[in-house]
């Protein structure tokens, strides 16, 4: 308390200790100056200094033992003055000081101090508060420093210091602007023949570094109670789609609210070996409902099949609408048709949804079942057909989706469609081209248990290879991919179930049945099984009843385009076609969850792919399952 500032009129407690080590202590006497100000007779011993007078004060108490002996405290000297305002100026950024940046990274900081103490420091942005500071930062002194990012154009920045005696000041006001980056120009158009562009290969996806999405709930007020509790991004992190514009990705949160959002990628991509070392994304638009609360009517029986829980497939921005393509996780009937929605880009918005419509394909006969498929063959991933290719392919816009449960309403492998989502609505159904797909009939099936990827081996043969390196029931693919001034379509997912790992139970085999990560139980009939049919199949990720295949590979199928143009054309039959090479993705970061991609979006103007790997970054709490957003740049010879 020596050399403390006190305020005025303000009473304070004056508190001291005394001993008697010979007898004992009958009373403490508090003196102001030498005139006292009351006495304390049992411990503790203290006195209210009623009204302090301004001025420099010496204070002191005398103790008195049974004995009537008194002894005197040291004194203490404190100052009562009025309260002196804070004093605050903002150190950077410099006034006029311009940044080129969309949105543009920039920290804040300014030196605050005071006679007493500083409370807190709070950053304003054209007069609304973009965060608070209650410390200095250890390294910059009195400095208090943060983050912000500012989005284009003029922005008036000040801060305002209080005390802890509640003063406060506002620092002088500094302009800033911030410039929009000119736009990457146009990618050149593929010289030549574009059927004789390069094929993709596993080399030539070079991984640039990945980024984290940000932790926590970002709702808006036009959620429901269910929905704002699950707009995070934990368990999510599926249907990625690239935004051009604004060079940002739409990306579906939390698994329960299928609540999409808008994050801006961040301007660098840091390579470490952390993922706490890695930048994290910002919000452009916080989560929102782009069905408007429809998202169940893609269910034709919400009576018989309540619990079909439908899911999106995928999203397009295109044409200034976003497209979002729903499934359903279980259709045990196959019996859903419609599956695609159309809404405004500005998530803000509500009531502007439209849909669920159908998709089919174009040469559908309805009366004679010809060539007509249920909305599992259209309702998953989106993807962009190169303005070369359109003509060939018979449309803008890759559509499609691969393995649902309930094989026999979906395709067994990759399914792949062109349609343009801006007829959705006044074409009804949309018409859609067949470019690749797997039906219940014609299952792609190499011959014995090793691939077959030649044109040498035998002819297509009815049935599924459940070891086959290509597709079985453990297959599951999120997102597909056609890069410019190539040839390649590439299919991203997970696979497992091929048979390549012995040191394993089960040998790394396809399994249907209960999912343990005990060794013992592998083989062993399930108990909980009425019927005594179903075994234990090892699997250290799920452990629910179903296909199995552990451990799992995210994996990347790659398809010639020349083969798919074949089948738009009529040349060929949309199962006739098999990839021309497939490759593991080996990812850097270990899922905490399940081995599973959450989608893969394109960046045609800087030639770079982005991949979400699903239930990876546990988040400053540690436990919150977020994704993972790796970014591949695409380098051909």
């Amino acid at each position: 308390m020596i050399g403390a500032i006190l305020r005025p009129m303000v009473p304070l407690t004056i508190k001291a200790t005394a001993t008697d080590p010979d007898g004992s202590v009958t009373r403490v006497r508090f003196y102001v100056d030498g005139v006292s100000i009351g006495r304390d007779e049992t411990a503790p011993y203290e006195q209210v200094w009623l009204f302090p007078q301004l001025g420099t004060h010496v204070l002191t108490a005398v103790a008195k033992d049974d004995r009537d002996a008194t002894t005197m405290s040291a004194p203490v000297t404190v100052k009562v003055a009025n309260n002196t305002p804070p004093a605050v100026s903002m150190t950077s950024p410099a006034d006029g000081s311009s940044y080129t940046a969309d949105p543009a990274s920039i920290v804040l900081t300014a030196n605050a101090t005071d006679d007493r103490a500083v409370a807190k420091v709070e950053f304003f942005a054209d007069a609304i508060s973009v965060g608070v500071k209650s410390a200095p930062d250890v390294a910059l002194g009195s400095s208090y420093s943060m983050a912000w990012s500012a989005p284009v154009g003029a922005h008036t920045l000040y801060a305002i210091a209080t005390d802890d005696a509640g003063a406060t000041t506002t620092s002088a006001a500094v302009g800033i602007t911030v410039n929009a980056p000119p736009p990457p120009p146009p990618p050149p158009p593929p010289p030549g023949d574009p059927t004789t562009a390069p094929l993709v290969q596993q080399s030539n996806l070079v991984l640039e570094g990945a980024f984290r999405v940000p932790d926590g709930v970002f709702g808006n007020p036009n959620l429901n109670v269910f929905q704002a509790a699950r707009a995070s991004f934990s368990f999510g992190g599926t249907s990625l789609a690239y935004n051009a514009a604004n060079n940002s990705l739409f990306i579906v949160g939390h698994d329960q609210a299928q609540l999409v959002a808008e994050i801006d990628i961040p301007p660098a991509f840091v390579p470490s070996s952390t993922i706490a070392g890695l930048n994290i994304a910002s919000f452009r638009q916080t989560f929102s409902d782009v069905t408007d609360l429809k998202m169940e009517s893609v269910n034709p029986d919400p009576v018989g099949n309540p619990t079909a829980t439908p899911k999106i497939g995928g999203l397009l921005p295109y044409e200034n609408k976003l497209y979002a393509s729903d499934y359903l996780y279980y259709d045990g009937t196959g019996s859903q048709r419609l599956s695609h929605f159309v809404s405004d880009q500005n998530l803000a918005l509500t009531g502007d949804a439209q849909g669920p419509f159908q998709v089919q394909r174009a040469d559908c006969d309805p009366l004679l079942n010809t060539n007509c498929l249920g909305a599992g063959f259209f309702d998953g991933y989106f993807g962009m057909v190169p303005l070369e290719w359109q003509s060939a392919f018979g449309g803008p816009v890759l559509n499609g989706n691969c393995c649902l449960g309930v094989i026999s309403r979906t395709s067994y492998g990759p399914s792949l469609f062109t349609n343009d989502p801006a007829l959705l609505g006044s074409t009804i159904p949309l018409p859609a081209k067949p470019l690749v797909y797997y039906p219940t009939a014609h299952p792609l099936l190499e011959p014995g248990l090793t691939p077959c990827l030649t044109t040498a081996c035998a002819s297509i043969v009815d049935g599924w290879s459940l070891t086959s390196t290509l597709f079985n029931g453990t297959t599951e693919i999120r997102g597909v991919v056609f890069p410019q001034g190539t040839r390649s379509v590439l299919f991203f997912g997970r696979h497992g179930g091929a048979g390549d790992s012995p040191a394993i139970p089960g040998g790394g085999r396809f399994c249907y049945g209960p999912g343990t990560a005990d060794p013992a139980l592998v083989g062993q009939l399930d108990p909980a099984d009425p019927l005594q049919i179903d075994r234990f199949c090892y699997d250290r990720e799920d452990l629910s009843k179903g296909v199995h295949g552990y451990p799992y590979k995210y994996y990347v199928w790659a398809y010639d385009a020349n083969d798919l143009a074949k089948v738009s054309k009529g040349q060929a039959d949309p199962w006739s076609v098999r990839p021309y090479n497939v490759w593991s993705l080996n990812l850097p970061f270990s899922t905490t969850g399940i081995t599973r991609l959450g989608g893969a979006a394109y960046d045609a103007a800087n030639g770079r792919i982005y991949v979400a790997q699903y239930q990876t970054d546990g988040g400053a709490s540690g436990t919150s399952s977020l994704p993972l957003i790796y970014v591949y740049k695409l380098q051909l010879p």
